[in-house]
């Protein structure tokens, strides 16, 4: 029988990163999740503040290493239309301190990736 101090239910980026820092903090971590990965996952935007829970957790340099190989487009910024009124955002143009970039990701593959890195930490 094994022991552990958390599980966590759902492999996805919050559980993934959740289990990272719980493993970079001492804890025993099992993370169950129901499906195979890569898995299909709508939701591929990441805003810049995300880029700062992926460094706690120990896992940005593998998303900043793989980006390109996975297809991952740098952002830096948004543009919306709506009604023929245009909006764009300029994400390095903050008054608050952290990350002013962050990419557009293939969920199935940051996933994957997150997941991964997760387990290797475990």
């Amino acid at each position: 029988m094994q022991h552990f101090d958390v599980i966590i239910i759902g492999a996805g980026p919050s559980g993934s990163t959740a289990g990272a820092m719980l493993a970079d903090a001492g804890k025993r971590v099992l993370s169950i999740e129901k499906q195979h990965f890569p898995r299909f996952t709508i939701g591929e935007s990441l805003l810049p503040h995300c880029m700062e829970f992926l460094t706690i957790a120990g896992l940005e340099p593998a998303v900043q290493q793989q980006a390109e190989l996975l297809g991952f487009q740098y952002k830096d910024g948004a543009a919306f239309l709506r009604r023929g009124m245009h909006t764009n955002f300029d994400f390095t143009k903050k008054f608050s301190s952290g990350p002013g970039t962050t990419f557009q990701v293939k969920r199935a593959q940051f996933d994957k990736l997150l997941a991964d890195e997760a387990e290797k930490k475990a």
